[in-house]
């Protein structure tokens, strides 16, 4: 059926004429233009047009839509990658931060921890040689028995309730 179509058999004459309904001559008309339109074509040729050109249109959508789908993908893929990219980067940032101030920290510690011992040494140095005047004096200086030690093989001199005055007894 891929025949072209007649135009005889497009446009008649021998419709039969009636009051009611179309005016043949328009009608006629109508017919001669659609039969100019289709030009010959066989039967079915516009809808097989029509649906080539659809079709055509559905692959470039189809093709348009995987590559957008590609696209948008590899967009994903680089934008998580960065976003792990700086993460790992915070991540290792804040750890250097927190080593630092840690080891900081730790230098502090130790020197003031050297302070305290100075402190220490100079404050028993200090009773040392008072406790020489004492003797000098003919006074003599007891320390507790039993006290804290200082750390550095002398025992510490015990403190008030204020923390301000030596327990020790001072005897002539």
């Amino acid at each position: 059926m891929n025949e072209p179509v007649p135009e005889d058999k497009i446009v008649r004459d021998d419709f039969r004429t009636v009051r009611k309904g179309w005016d043949p001559r328009e009608v006629r008309e109508h017919l001669r233009t659609v039969a100019d339109l289709l030009g010959g074509q066989p039967p079915g040729a516009l809808a097989k047009s029509a649906t080539e050109r659809l079709s055509g249109i559905i692959e470039a959508a189809e093709r348009a839509a995987a590559e957008l789908q590609n696209e948008a993908r590899e967009r994903a893929e680089s934008q998580t990658s960065e976003a792990r990219a700086e993460a790992k980067k915070l991540v290792d940032d804040a750890r250097a931060e927190a080593e630092r101030v840690i080891g900081a920290g730790r230098e502090d510690a130790k020197r003031r921890m050297q302070l305290a011992r100075n402190a220490i040494a100079d404050l028993l140095d200090r009773a040392d040689k008072i406790g020489e005047q004492l003797e000098a004096e003919g006074l003599t200086a007891e320390v507790p028995k039993g006290g804290a030690e200082s750390g550095l093989g002398r025992p510490a001199p015990d403190l008030d309730t204020e923390g301000r005055t030596w327990s020790g007894q001072i005897h002539r």
